[in-house]
């Protein structure tokens, strides 16, 4: 009895020859060889490597027409993004000496690159940078936590036009070409090394290329900005974005850092307080967009009838429940995100490379912080900046800090703006005085709050606010340049300040103990090369000049506490055993240890016990000078005192980048 195929209606002897057939005349297809001409060859190669660039391109999210547009825009942006790919090609060729094969791996790795940055960008506005490829474990948790669209059907494509090229490749060969195919080799891996250490570090080059990128996008009606990372991976293109990446930023190794002493340190805990000390008070921090007193050191200027910008800040700073002084932050005229990240996590963007660095760009894992530490104790989150939300890369940052509720400019409307550009100081108020209020009506658990304020950022020029301004008067001439970004900053001065007191004022009839920590997050950039500040006579910026050096990176602080708070505990006591240094300096690594000593809280987290300690120790470390307990500053340090620094640079690499945030 003949048998035969269900599916095919034949003899089961009959399809089994079809098919031996078949698999002959496959075998004889790629048996029979094409050679290729070098001339054809160097044809398909060109061929395929830009294919893979436009494959790169059309895969990263934005319009792919639009990212082309910015391409002829600014023509080095073909280069930078083709180089790479151009390279990969050619060692790949060079090893496996097939120009399909060496198409396949690259449009390979290229285009799975271009798929994870768009997966990444859509999951939490954060591109692909170099440094993910050092969190592959959190990369793998993230996919669980998050609902990710993985593009399956991009991923397929990609795989199946590799697989093409493969088969191409077994069809059709070229010379072997030993010599031509090594100079290949060493020539793409010499171009790429140069590449890397002259071309994609260089800000003049990015600068320049973001100049023609932001003329085109906006001359098309619409907006660019250099703060938005991942719109800037589109506009640029995200082979050069990702390139960029892998040199800058980077957190460096401490010499003879170990990753089991480091974790063995967070078994270090400070005596637990009494708990009779414990204050589960609602702890609110502010930063104060360019909060300062640098004019009140000037003796040639005089106030008109609203009177000095800071007087309710020093109503509030001498209050009895009140702690000041002055906070010595990371930078001059900008970096506030860096001044964020040395309070929130206690460790100090200065150490995490000699380099300068965005603090928030070197964060792409759960960090342990201050936020993190309260949490524990049962604290509810919340982050509040009335700008955009991709500055920085504040929304991902921040979550990985342990905030996920979160208030951006998206929250608040045009009303509340002051000339039109920033959101005020006084629709911050109103936000964070409802958003408190919502809050306790629905949860008896504290409450920590890190915020910050934008409305007295830069730029201080007359049509800041769309109005003039009252004029400051002068004892001597100044330039009227001067005189205007002294005006216009001192407006809001003053309007920070009665936010200040405003909250004071409000909080101070909350049943709940509240504790408010408020301080500048850097000076004010003023004219060129401090030109403002020397016509005032200040010595802002003077290196030379040791105070001047610390003054420079100094901004007034201050922690108040409502009457709710003061009736919890001894709060004179706790101010006493706080050991703050007589001229009231420290660093803003310290400033976030403050609240955690006065909430009773020493003893709970190991690293922040160690701060208190070394705050005691060394008050002010800022760029390579420190000021001691009794207020001298210097450049030397006792062995004791650089044992401290070792520890705090390595305990701050295993927080970063090898700790686990459970």
């Amino acid at each position: 009895m003949i048998k035969y195929c269900r599916r095919a209606g034949v003899p089961r002897k009959a399809a089994e020859r079809d098919g031996r057939t078949t698999v002959k005349t496959v075998k004889k297809f790629f048996k029979k060889k094409i050679r290729m001409h070098w001339s054809v060859a160097v044809f398909a190669a060109v061929l395929m490597c830009f294919f893979i660039l436009l494959s790169t391109v059309a895969i990263q999210p934005g319009k792919f027409a639009e990212t082309l547009k910015n391409f002829m825009a600014a023509p080095v942006l073909w280069l930078l993004n083709a180089v790479p790919v151009i390279a990969l090609f050619g060692v790949a060729w060079a090893i496996c000496a097939n120009v399909f094969w060496a198409g396949a791996l690259t449009s390979l790795v290229f285009n799975l690159l271009s798929i994870i940055n768009l997966i990444k960008i859509e999951g939490r506005n954060d591109p692909l940078t170099a440094a993910d490829f050092g969190l592959i474990t959190e990369a793998l948790q993230a996919t669980g936590e998050y609902k990710l669209n993985l593009h399956i059907w991009l991923i397929v494509l990609t795989v199946l036009a590799s697989a093409l090229l493969i088969l191409a490749g077994i069809k059709i060969k070229s010379g072997k070409w030993i010599p031509v195919r090594a100079a290949a080799g060493v020539l793409s891996v010499t171009l790429m090394a140069v590449m890397m250490a002259k071309v994609y570090p260089s800000e003049d080059l990015m600068g320049n290329i973001n100049v023609k990128v932001e003329r085109r996008v906006k001359g098309d009606g619409g907006k660019y900005s250099v703060y938005n990372v991942p719109a800037v991976f589109d506009n640029t293109g995200f082979i050069y974005g990702f390139f960029r990446t892998f040199n800058s930023n980077k957190i460096e190794r401490p010499s003879g850092y170990s990753k089991s002493a480091a974790a063995s340190w967070d078994k270090e805990t400070a005596t637990p307080a009494d708990p009779a000390e414990r204050v589960a008070a609602d702890v609110i921090f502010i930063q104060c967009e360019a909060f300062s007193d640098f004019m009140a050191d000037a003796d040639c200027i005089e106030y008109g009838e609203s009177g000095d910008p800071l007087a309710l800040f020093r109503e509030v700073a001498s209050s009895p429940r009140s702690v000041a002084g002055k906070v010595v932050v990371p930078d001059f005229g900008a970096g506030t995100a860096n001044t964020e990240f040395d309070v929130i996590t206690g460790m100090q963007t200065k150490m995490i490379s000699k380099m300068q660095t965005s603090s928030f760009r070197t964060v792409h894992k759960d960090v342990p912080s201050l936020a993190r530490v309260f949490a524990g104790e049962g604290y509810e989150g919340y982050f509040m900046h009335p700008g955009s939300y991709y500055f920085y890369n504040r929304q991902s940052v921040y979550s990985h800090f342990g905030l996920d509720t979160q208030v951006f400019s998206r929250d608040f409307t045009d009303p509340d703006k002051k000339g039109g550009r920033f959101i005020t100081d006084e629709a911050f108020g109103d936000k964070l005085i409802e958003d408190y209020e919502e809050y306790v009506a629905s949860s008896e658990d504290p409450w920590f709050a890190f915020t910050v304020t934008i409305q007295n950022h830069q730029a201080y020029g007359s049509g800041k606010y769309g109005f003039k301004v009252e004029k400051l008067g002068f004892t001597r001439e100044i330039s009227s340049g001067a005189a205007t970004n002294l005006s216009v900053y001192a407006e809001g001065i003053r309007d920070s300040s009665v936010l200040l007191k405003r909250l004071t004022e409000y909080f101070d009839g909350a049943d709940r103990p509240v504790m408010l920590v408020f301080w500048g997050d850097h000076l004010p950039a003023m004219g060129s090369n401090f030109s403002v500040y020397r016509e005032i006579g200040l010595k802002i910026g003077e290196e030379n000049d040791p105070e001047a050096a610390v003054d420079t990176y100094s901004t007034p602080f201050v922690i108040w506490v409502n009457g709710a708070f003061e009736d919890s505990c001894d709060y004179k006591e706790k101010i006493a055993m706080l050991d703050l240094p007589a001229d009231g300096r420290i660093s803003a690594i310290y400033l976030g240890e403050l609240a955690y000593e006065l909430c009773g809280m020493r003893g709970t987290d190991a690293y922040f016990d160690f701060l208190g300690d070394s705050r005691r120790e060394l008050p002010v470390i800022s760029h390579g000078r420190y000021v001691l307990p009794d207020g001298t500053v210097t450049e030397t340090l006792s062995e004791k005192q650089q044992a401290v620094i070792d520890k705090l640079d390595k305990w701050e690499y295993y927080r970063l980048v090898d700790q686990k945030v459970k």
